[in-house]
């Protein structure tokens, strides 16, 4: 019987014992943080769209920000990160220079639509709208 009881104990001790910590559910959020430039967006033609210079994106999580220039103007506004999860804030500002073209909409559209980033195992980010990737960028 004394066998049994300490066979249970040490069955017991031995099942509380842990593996390995678990994981975070998301690890790539401080790689967001920094200089990005465009090399894709969905809905138009990068040399068409931007025949010069391309957009860029700045990412600052301490101040829970973004900016850039969108292809001729300069923006910036409040996002929100959580996990992969990505906001862009409607009321992003930006200057008001004219701008021909349609590059400046079409990147402000999209980043409109972005509820989700990733950064692939080729240190791209990827801005993505549900499960369609809606922007690309390298960091700089």
């Amino acid at each position: 019987m004394k066998k049994l009881i300490v066979l249970f104990i040490l069955v017991l001790i031995s099942s509380c014992k842990s593996g390995k910590p678990a994981e975070p559910q998301f690890t790539k959020t401080g790689a967001l943080d920094g200089n990005w430039v465009l090399e894709f967006v969905s809905g138009g033609d990068m040399q068409t769209l931007y025949p010069g210079n391309a957009p860029t994106l700045f990412v600052d999580l301490k101040q829970n920000r973004a900016s850039g220039k969108n292809g001729c103007n300069n923006y910036s506004g409040p996002i929100t990160v959580v996990g992969n999860r990505l906001n862009f804030s409607e009321n992003m500002i930006s200057t008001k220079m004219f701008c021909p073209g349609e590059g400046e909409k079409t990147y402000m559209n999209a980043i409109q639509k972005v509820n989700a980033f990733d950064i692939g195992t080729d240190g791209k980010l990827v801005l993505i709208s549900g499960d369609i990737v809606v922007m690309r960028f390298v960091k700089n």
